[in-house]
């Protein structure tokens, strides 16, 4: 392209870039006023503590081996996913609710999110109670800091009153199922004993990576006060061929981790964390994940999946818009570093958790989002290298970046909801190169049309502001040299190159207009293409599953829905005047009904592919 930079008047440009900035930025608003937990120990004797060793100890859940951070991890999120659950050391809290299950009957734990949620509990249980009957757990203050923090305690849970009003919820499958549901979990994840029965740290001695380990439970257990919140706990049944010795130092280092938990001993706690691990990493070396392996998985772990790319992303948008807008080379070197910066931490995102889960990532929805934002990144910095010399430069990864920073924020802040864990693959997955490529051409084409949405919203954009602009540069660098930012070439590729091929140093000045809809042509052009393939692809591969290639799931029928609106897009294209703004309408709509089918059809419609 020309070396002639657009020139947009001072104001105009700075509007511009503002009103991006506005619809670009997330202000992710933050719980205020949140109390703080209460542990039963000390901060002094938390600082003491070294629980590496423990942290990084090996542990069996969910079909996969994983590291006691990472379980502490993925079961407190359930517990409480609040900021001040967040703030401290999930190993610390997971054993503090192992080791003194006492003190936590009457700790608001649990935390409730939603708050419609909160207000529809608490306003059942005054309905169903008298000023009177509403003390202790359920006093009308409790309810009141309930309604307004969602802090709660198991006290509250277990009362008899709450109970019955989580029991009569639950039958409300429309609105407060769900929400009952979680609290249940929530309630289970934070019993002492239901903990201890999934802390299966203890490798079956001469056994296969097939074979289940063992609970701390399987051990004797140590001695406990004779106190309520201990009901219940008695001895496993042991570990079959696990030495006498073994079983004993197992017994002695734990019974011991529980009496200086208690005294809040931190040098005699250290020395028994030391024991337990590196005894339980000496019963079946050969079935014990590499320490490497452990690392790397709390290191993943700990630095939030690297979702946090999202803010490199956000950061290239600006400098981005400002390469389209004003044509700085700066502006777009700037730009692209960030962008390729960002893409480079995604890729080592993918490729840990590739090699954490020993399997493809794009099998539950967390990862596909995630693969789906790194194959528009991928596809971007091709486009770039291709199409660096014409005028939609910049705008593949204007859109690569949008699309990738609203993935990786959504996964960044709503891990809960799509299950963010690394797991097992469901056995329809498993083993078979149907995942790698049918899944990974769609989720490819779904990046594709949100590409073109965001050109799409872009042109609708600045097309509209036109309507209030008397400025005659700012009309000139929207329609161009050509004075018209009339679309009247029927094919998408060639709005962009209007007839002509551009040679290196040719100026060629086709208005942003034009940029913007070749631009979102040449996304909706491959990403149509990719759609078809990869709907046909999954056809073959229900007909391998499945024994049949169509079967009107849910999943099937939406996939086809949204195939059509690009279809018909095509055609529209070809018969109506104003080519440009209908392509940037049926971008957005086609947009909106991909993203009715990926995010609405799996979290609300029950279908054969819910996984996904």
């Amino acid at each position: 392209m020309s070396n002639q930079k657009r020139r947009f008047p001072r104001t105009g440009g700075a509007l511009l870039l503002a009103a991006s900035l506005a619809a670009a930025g997330i202000s992710p608003l933050l719980a205020a006023g949140e109390p703080a937990i209460e542990l039963s120990v000390s901060k002094s004797f938390a600082a003491a503590l070294d629980l590496d060793p423990i942290r990084l100890a090996a542990v069996q859940d969910g079909g996969r081996l994983k590291t006691v951070d990472s379980l502490a991890r993925e079961k407190l999120k359930y517990v409480n996913s609040s900021r001040a659950m967040r703030k401290l050391d999930p190993v610390l809290v997971f054993l503090d609710l192992m080791l003194v299950p006492e003190h936590y009957a009457g700790t608001n734990i649990v935390y409730i999110r939603k708050k419609p949620f909160r207000q529809q509990l608490v306003q059942k249980i005054r309905s169903v109670t008298s000023r009177d009957e509403r003390t202790g757990p359920i006093s009308d203050p409790e309810l009141d800091r309930i309604e307004e923090t969602g802090f709660v305690s198991l006290m509250f849970l277990d009362h008899p009153v709450v109970r019955d009003v989580l029991s009569e919820l639950q039958r409300d499958l429309m609105r407060a199922n769900k929400e009952v549901q979680k609290l249940e979990d929530a309630r289970a994840l934070a019993d002492a004993r239901v903990l201890r029965s999934i802390f299966r740290v203890i490798p079956p001695p001469g056994g296969t990576p097939l074979d289940p380990w063992y609970s701390i439970d399987a051990i004797e257990r140590p001695q406990m006060p004779d106190i309520p919140a201990h009901a219940g706990m008695r001895s496993g049944g042991g570990v079959p061929g696990l030495p006498e010795e073994v079983a004993a130092k197992l017994r002695e280092a734990w019974t011991g981790l529980a009496e200086a938990w208690r005294f809040q001993d931190a040098a005699k706690a250290n020395e028994s964390i030391r024991t337990l691990a590196e005894t339980l990493a000496s019963v079946e070396p050969s079935l014990y994940p590499s320490e490497r392996r452990r690392a790397w998985e709390h290191w993943y772990y700990r630095n939030n999946k690297l979702t946090q790319t999202w803010i490199l992303y956000f950061l290239a948008l600006p400098f981005l818009l400002m390469a389209t807008a004003y044509g700085f080379r700066w502006a777009r070197a700037v730009g692209l570093l960030l962008f390729v910066a960002a893409f480079l931490l995604h890729t080592l995102s993918i490729g840990l958790r590739w090699y954490l889960a020993g399997r493809i990532p794009n099998a539950n929805m967390f990862e596909a989002i995630t693969a789906s934002a790194w194959f528009g990144g991928a596809a971007a910095l091709v486009m770039e290298l291709v199409l660096r010399r014409w005028p939609v430069k910049n705008l593949p990864a204007l859109g690569a970046s949008a699309y990738a920073m609203t993935a990786m924020m959504v996964a960044n802040f709503m891990p809960v909801a799509l299950d963010s864990d690394i797991g097992v693959l469901m056995p329809v997955l498993d083993r078979t190169i149907w995942l790698y490529i049918h899944t990974n051409i769609v989720i490819a084409s779904y990046a594709l049309i949100f590409f073109a949405a965001v050109t799409a919203l872009l042109y609708l954009g600045l097309r509209f502001a036109m309507t209030f602009s008397t400025s005659s540069r700012l009309r000139e660098v929207w329609a161009g040299s050509g004075g018209s930012a009339t679309v009247a070439v029927e094919g998408g590729a060639a709005s962009l190159i209007l007839g002509r091929r551009i040679r290196p140093g040719e100026a060629l000045n086709v208005g942003l207009a034009k940029s913007l809809d070749g631009a979102t042509m040449i996304f909706l052009e491959v990403a149509f293409l990719a759609l078809w393939v990869g709907t046909i692809l999954g056809a073959v591969w229900a007909d391998v599953s499945w024994g049949r290639p169509w079967g009107w799931d849910p999943k099937e029928v939406f996939a086809l829905n949204t195939w059509i609106v690009f279809l018909i897009l095509l055609h529209v294209r070809l018969k109506v005047k104003d080519k440009a703004f209908w392509t940037a309408i049926l971008a957005i709509v086609g947009c909106a009904v991909m993203l009715f089918n990926w995010i609405a059809v799996n979290f609300v419609i029950v279908g054969l592919h819910s996984y996904a």
